[in-house]
């Protein structure tokens, strides 16, 4: 439903505190919580509390699987089967035992949450659900952040071109021990093959595999394994590629690019890229959003 013109001013007239033309989360909650600061203050002029971050993160979660489960049953035409008052009653109290410093209660509250409305959208969604955390990696970017990527134990991809990779490991050798650790224990996974990332349409198919070729081989010698999910940066989609990618190796693909070209670009979680031959490839052909 679309909202009038007025309706902020409208809003504020009628005595409601309302933040608009803000996009950045720390600064809407900044917002919202100068508002909530001022009302406290006029009533209890007390200290502000010092929340537990990770148990703040969680209740942020929680609201966007809320939107999400809102929007995916709006757009499903279905109507929505969520408890609302079990729901509203375990967050207050989730809320209240992280304002009362017990995190434990606070975390099996929110558990219960999470679990309402996964109950609720299995009625009519019943399909398992990925998070794919895509990290594109590039020499300038290889600090002590992306040691402390490779080292944690949350999964994560790293999109690289295999140019960059060498470049990587001439200018800090201890990273390549780094990411072979990390992709034995399955931690992260590299995608990607192309040494340079060739433009493929516009070179001859030897070009090509020798390009590819040079690059698996290159993986293969700084990290001692060879990637199954092919993806680029730049342009180079072409419909020969699902043909090659079989034969070298792989049994995946991400159909997009993050940097030039023009190419077909219906996002899908999932598709089959079928190429001139017949030959087809698990893809996924949807944009990867920024963190």
């Amino acid at each position: 439903d679309w909202l009038g013109h007025d309706w902020a001013s409208r809003a504020r007239e009628a005595g409601c505190a309302v933040i608009t033309d803000i996009s950045d989360r720390d600064e809407m909650v900044a917002a919202v919580l100068a508002v909530l600061d001022d009302e406290a203050t006029e009533s209890d002029p007390a200290s502000p509390l010092t929340l537990d971050p990770e148990l703040v993160a969680d209740f942020f979660a929680l609201g966007s699987c809320y939107l999400q489960m809102e929007l995916l049953t709006r757009h499903m035409h279905h109507f929505g089967n969520l408890d609302e008052v079990f729901l509203q009653r375990e967050v207050v109290m989730a809320a209240e035992s992280v304002v009362a410093d017990d995190a434990e209660t606070a975390r099996t509250h929110l558990k219960t949450c999470f679990e309402s409305l996964h109950e609720a959208r299995e009625r009519f969604y019943p399909v398992d659900c990925y998070l794919i955390d895509l990290c594109l990696v590039v020499p300038e970017v290889a600090d002590e952040h992306f040691r402390k990527l490779l080292v944690g134990e949350s999964p994560v991809n790293l999109m690289l071109r295999v140019a960059d990779a060498e470049t990587i490991v001439e200018d800090q050798p201890e990273l390549a021990g780094l990411i072979r650790e990390a992709w034995e224990r399955e931690t992260i996974d590299v995608v990607g093959g192309d040494y340079e990332e060739i433009p493929v349409p516009l070179v001859p198919v030897d070009s090509l595999l020798w390009d590819l070729q040079r690059g698996r081989s290159t993986l293969k010698r700084l990290f001692g394994r060879e990637p199954t999910t092919w993806a680029r940066r730049r342009f180079g989609l072409a419909p020969l590629l699902p043909q090659l990618l079989s034969r070298s190796g792989y049994h995946s693909a991400l159909h997009f690019l993050l940097d030039d070209g023009l190419y077909p670009d219906s996002e899908q979680s999932k598709l089959r890229w079928e190429g001139c031959d017949g030959t087809v490839v698990d893809a996924m052909s949807r944009i990867p959003l920024a963190a």
